[in-house]
């Protein structure tokens, strides 16, 4: 199978941005459009590691890692506690619009 990291980046820009946008919405942050295209920009670079193909519980850690340097990129500084639901929101948008 191919895949073109543009288009993998690219695609995941697009979606981390309408994501945060949806994190921002549901919990009611006051976050500029800007710290958005920040966040889904690192979101789009990091999803470039997919490309290494690490399987099982190494993916996992990954992957919430990288929900993590997403969610400070768009939202920090936050106190840890809302940081840490801004997180947990990410994820589970995640999980609802990939459909478990």
């Amino acid at each position: 199978m191919t895949v073109y990291a543009d288009i993998l980046m690219l695609l995941n820009l697009y979606i981390d941005f309408f994501l945060l946008l949806a994190v921002r919405r549901f919990l009611g942050l006051q976050v500029r459009g800007r710290r958005l295209v920040l966040g889904a920009l690192t979101g789009g670079l990091l999803s470039l590691t997919a490309l290494l193909g690490w399987e099982g519980p190494l993916s996992l850690l990954l992957g919430a890692a990288t929900a993590l340097v997403v969610t400070a990129a768009a939202f920090a500084p936050l106190p840890l506690r809302r940081y840490l639901r801004a997180t947990a929101c990410f994820w589970l948008c995640t999980l609802g619009l990939a459909g478990l």
